[in-house]
């Protein structure tokens, strides 16, 4: 199986991890960790599945889906995520 569920503490900068959805057998988004801090770490999304977003081809939402599908996202320790998986470690 593609998704384990590894504690979020485990990552670190230069990680390359997953984010993916029960049900599917391959991640829908994929990123880099950016940052690590003693309450939580960073994740540069680098790509998404077009298909799972139903991404569009004009130029505005292109925009928007680098703004929001492919940016950065902040994770908290204290948070379970069960959903972000180490695809490849540093």
């Amino acid at each position: 199986m593609l998704y384990s569920n590894l504690l979020m503490y485990n990552f670190k900068v230069g990680d390359l991890v997953c984010k993916g959805v029960p049900h599917l057998e391959k991640p829908i988004k994929i990123g880099i960790v950016v940052e690590f801090t003693n309450e939580g770490f960073a994740v540069h999304w680098t790509s998404a599945d077009e298909n799972y977003f139903m991404t569009k081809n004009n130029s505005i939402f292109q925009e928007l889906n680098n703004y929001y599908l492919l940016g950065v996202h902040y994770y908290l320790h204290e948070e379970e995520y069960p959903f972000l998986n180490l695809l490849n470690s540093n």
